[in-house]
């Protein structure tokens, strides 16, 4: 060998063999199936619980609503000589989807009377006056999609509305499918009446709907009230449908029923 003649020695490199790959592939496709499912169903427990959110969220406002008003049906405070109110506030309708009623809460401060016979005139505080017919002393509750007043919308949209003065409904409470009013008397237990002059308690329930369907999810559940009596009654039948639904039942006692 002549001097000077240098040999290169080539390393053989080695690389994946198929099988190798093809294995690295299935890997690849599970643990990325699995991130996509552990995605997948963190994003729909989100939007479940964010409708479900909302709707409670409806339920709440139209509660607060309706029993704040409720609570002041009836109110007359200013007597006259045979007893009794004299502006006549009432429940003017009571219907099992629809209530209607007048109270006097207005219009004392600034009609130049003393009404509260204190010897003052117009003094802050002095809120009713006798009469009926002052900004928000008629108050109106119902769906503004029940036609029948049966207390179930007739189809969605549907939300629950309230009427001051004859102004028509405003919504106050969206996606809501039933509305149910039952009326009680003052007997012990109460018991269901259909009089307005016997009416001494409202049982109130209101039933909510998600505003988009789940189609994993399938709504076999009947809603109900319970009475005093211990009895219940079927305000929805199970629907069969997949829309998520959340009921709301509360009893107001107004106070100046009766009186």
């Amino acid at each position: 060998m002549g001097k000077g003649v240098k040999i290169k020695i080539v390393k053989k490199e080695s690389g994946f063999t198929l099988l190798e790959l093809l294995i690295a592939m299935f890997l690849t496709v599970i643990v990325s199936t699995a991130i996509y499912m552990a995605y997948n169903s963190q994003h729909k427990s989100y939007t479940v619980q964010e409708q479900v959110s909302a709707m409670q969220q409806n339920l709440r406002a139209a509660m607060y609503f309706m029993q704040k008003d409720i609570r002041m049906a009836g109110c007359d405070p200013k007597k006259n000589a045979s007893g009794g109110g004299a502006a006549g506030a009432e429940i003017v309708t009571a219907n099992v989807g629809e209530i209607e009623f007048t109270m006097d809460i207005t219009g004392g401060e600034s009609d130049g009377v003393d009404n509260d016979s204190d010897g003052e005139i117009d003094e802050a505080g002095e809120w009713y006056n006798g009469q009926l017919g002052d900004a928000g002393e008629r108050v109106r509750f119902k769906l503004d999609n029940d036609a029948n007043n049966d207390g179930i919308a007739d189809g969605f949209p549907c939300n629950l509305g309230r009427e001051l003065g004859g102004g028509g409904l405003q919504d106050i409470a969206e996606n809501i499918e039933v509305l149910n009013f039952l009326y009680l008397d003052g007997s012990t237990p109460p018991a269901v009446t259909a009089n307005r002059n016997d009416i001494r308690q409202i049982i109130v329930s209101i039933v909510a709907r998600s505003e988009r369907p789940d189609p994993e999810f399938t709504n076999n559940q009947s809603y109900a009230v319970t009475l005093p009596d211990g009895s219940s009654q079927v305000l929805l039948a199970a629907p069969g449908d997949h829309f998520r639904r959340r009921l709301l039942s509360i009893t107001i006692t107004p106070p100046n029923l009766g009186i």
